[in-house]
């Protein structure tokens, strides 16, 4: 309920009229900090609570009539070429765990969080079960709630295996390293200001760091194929997922497409 509770505290819901809303909305951008889409977030879960205040008759007008949402800026994010991430990773980094890290993510478009939650229980030779994510030093459900199989190739699990001797693959690893090492190269491949110019963007919070760019550029590589090289064959990453051996007609369709 956070900064609903804070900022409200001390105001009943039947007193809250539109312009304390919208004052509410500046003190967030202004004294909070936070982003349009943050705040909209924000909005909607007070959006929430009033829609059940009017639904019981609690209060008698909605103060969050004629607000509109705040606009938000969606600036287009490019992501690594294949090339470039070849020259990245064939770079000496200042810490090999930290590069497993980043190859993982490239590999398998695996977010930060779950990736941190690798471990000798969830690695298998050709996926990793993926039941939850670690956030800020907690086990926590994953984001999309629902658990997945993510194929990975051999060369991946046997830079995995090692990691998971004692438990967790990044257990010790702070995940800003993660990041810093990666800038660090970048640096030297004079690509800061590239990053820039490409909206090449890292989504950051307390101690969950992710390079959405390696997402994306996962995304690329399989947008038109649902197969994955596994093992020297194509293995249908959506009949992993549902535990079937075959493609369904769907993803035949699409690949011989």
């Amino acid at each position: 309920m956070f900064p609903l509770l804070p900022y409200f505290e001390h105001r009943k819901l039947q007193e809250i009229k539109p312009s304390d809303v919208k004052h509410f909305r500046t003190w967030l951008m202004q004294e909070q900090k936070m982003s349009p889409k943050s705040v909209n977030n924000i909005m909607s879960t007070l959006k929430i609570i009033t829609d059940y205040a009017l639904a019981d008759n609690a209060i008698l007008f909605d103060p969050l009539r004629g607000i509109l949402p705040m606009i938000v800026n969606n600036k287009i994010r490019d992501a690594f070429t294949l090339n470039e991430a070849r020259s990245i990773f064939s770079v000496s980094w200042m810490s090999e765990v930290t590069r497993i890290a980043n190859i993982t993510a490239v590999c398998t478009g695996m977010r930060m969080n779950e990736i941190l939650a690798i471990g000798k229980n969830n690695l298998h030779t050709s996926y990793i079960d993926l039941t939850n994510q670690i956030y800020r030093g907690k086990i926590c459900p994953l984001k999309t709630k629902a658990s997945r199989k993510v194929p990975i190739v051999p060369v991946l699990y046997a830079m995995l295996k090692p990691l998971t001797a004692n438990g967790n693959a990044f257990a010790s690893v702070d995940t800003q390293r993660i990041y810093i090492h990666l800038r660090t190269v970048l640096t030297e491949f004079r690509m800061d200001k590239e990053r820039v110019k490409r909206n090449l963007r890292f989504h950051s919070g307390d101690i969950s760091v992710i390079l959405s760019s390696w997402r994306r550029m996962c995304r690329r590589l399989r947008l038109l194929r649902c197969w994955d090289i596994r093992q020297g064959r194509g293995v249908c990453r959506n009949a992993i997922r549902t535990g079937h051996q075959k493609c369904s007609r769907k993803c035949m369709q699409r690949r011989k497409s």
